[in-house]
């Protein structure tokens, strides 16, 4: 670290939290535009449409994966309460059926 320059900020638990809500609401927002492209594409046989849903769903994949990534990062952080948050939810999802229809029941 360069003199003078303040030291990173350790994550909160609102920061763990925050980023918990993010990553269930991108989570089923994601689900939705898949299964709004595969409805479109069976019901209308709209591949332009169903494509730019399809295109949507694969960036909000993507958003999902980087939130996924830096929650499991909290994990490992100093504060105990963020890693007992933390380390506790992904237990959860790690036993959580992979067809749950809504994550927010595994909010605490």
């Amino acid at each position: 670290m360069a003199e003078g320059s303040t030291p990173p900020s350790q994550p909160t638990i609102f920061e763990a939290r925050a980023t918990w809500s993010a990553l269930i609401a991108m989570g089923e927002a994601t689900l939705a535009l898949k299964q709004g492209s595969e409805t479109m594409l069976a019901a209308f046989g709209s591949t332009t449409a169903a494509a730019s849903a399809y295109v949507l769903y694969e960036a909000a994949s993507g958003l999902v994966r980087e939130l996924g990534q830096e929650f499991r990062s909290l994990a490992a952080s100093p504060d105990p309460e963020v890693r007992r948050f933390c380390t506790m939810l992904l237990a959860r999802l790690r036993t959580a059926p992979a067809t749950a229809p809504s994550f927010k029941e595994t909010t605490p």
